[in-house]
């Protein structure tokens, strides 16, 4: 049974507990995780240590993990979260959009009480009221088209939230300051300075397409993945991995044809712990390639995964330390070049 009391935890053992948590979604079904109820168990307690946080990045990665392994129907919980994450990862857009917000209400009523999920939209309310506090030459034209929207189309549903849309108007009017406002704001889960709203982790190549870099959020010292034979020894290639800006710790070697043909290679997806992927000779046939003719195809074929390179010497796959080498450079300097 996965803990779900997360008000007696100390903060390190939250931080333990979610590392747990993110290593197993990410790898299901080829995890520690016995089936998919203990999977949706884990991705619902995830998103709410994400949300709790104001970590709408991972929060979103758990919930597109979920939705790509999970089909219909889904928890009752991931409309719900759904709300939230997208509404305060976007906010801009819905914003624009409210009439998105209204889809994804009206999905989140089908699996959740009225009471919860208005506290959900007082809550997120509260996100862009201090998003225009703090960011108002930004987001001021946004809020004013939000709050014209529901003006003008009222959720018969939720009383207090129309007051509090109301209240935002007459707040961006000037008519009334914040201490003025009076709705309900009993799930504030926004701190005082609200997080920066930051680009989803995405990594792929990294470039858009008018070859300006896409900036990525990983983690602390993330990791190179190195698959396929090596054609020099470990200690080499870790010395390389140093003389470029990679530490030992931050290189993952998969050089045993036999593990890799079972490797889970899902588990690089969508994973900012990680910022490259060098490719060597490989076997011909591996396990969660779906359609691919390869491993390497599957990974160049698919969005999501980290900046990846082929180690290429007379035109064919090998890892000799010069093609190594030249690869590790690759990687380091795409990492300085894009990470946020």
């Amino acid at each position: 049974m996965i803990p779900v009391d997360l008000s007696k935890k100390t903060p390190e053992a939250l931080r333990e507990l979610f590392d747990m948590l993110y290593d197993a979604v990410l790898e299901y079904p080829a995890a520690s995780l016995q089936g998919d109820a203990a999977f949706s168990q884990a991705c619902d307690l995830l998103i709410r240590l994400c949300l709790s946080v104001n970590d709408y990045i991972h929060a979103n990665n758990v919930l597109q993990c979920y939705k790509s392994r999970i089909q219909r129907p889904r928890a009752a919980w991931y409309h719900l979260h759904s709300m939230m994450v997208y509404g305060k990862r976007q906010p801009r857009y819905f914003m624009r959009h409210p009439e998105r917000m209204i889809m994804k209400v009206n999905r989140a009523l089908s699996s959740a009480d009225a009471d919860t999920v208005h506290r959900h939209l007082i809550s997120l309310l509260m996100f862009y009221v201090k998003l225009v506090l703090h960011y108002d030459v930004l987001f001021l034209a946004d809020v004013q088209h939000f709050t014209q929207y529901f003006i003008d189309n009222p959720l018969e549903r939720f009383v207090s939230f129309n007051k509090g849309i109301e209240e935002l108007s007459a707040l961006l009017e000037g008519t009334i300051d914040f201490e003025d406002m009076t709705f309900d704001t009993s799930l504030r889960t926004v701190p005082a300075h609200p997080a920066r709203t930051e680009p989803e982790v995405r990594p792929t190549a990294g470039l858009k397409k008018h070859g300006e870099p896409v900036l990525m959020i990983y983690e602390k010292d993330p990791k190179v993945v190195i698959l396929g034979d090596l054609s020099v020894k470990k200690d080499i290639v870790y010395g390389l991995a140093k003389q470029i800006g990679f530490s030992r710790a931050q290189l993952e070697i998969h050089d045993d044809y036999e593990k890799i043909k079972t490797l889970n290679i899902h588990k690089y997806r969508h994973n900012p712990r990680y910022c490259g992927m060098i490719f060597g000779p490989l076997p011909h046939s591996s396990t969660g390639t779906g359609h691919a003719s390869s491993l390497i195809a599957h990974v160049h074929q698919t969005e999501g995964y980290p900046y990846h390179v082929n180690g290429i010497a007379n035109a064919q796959l090998k890892l000799t330390k010069h093609v190594l080498e030249k690869c590790l450079r690759d990687i380091h300097t795409h990492y300085e070049t894009t990470r946020a």
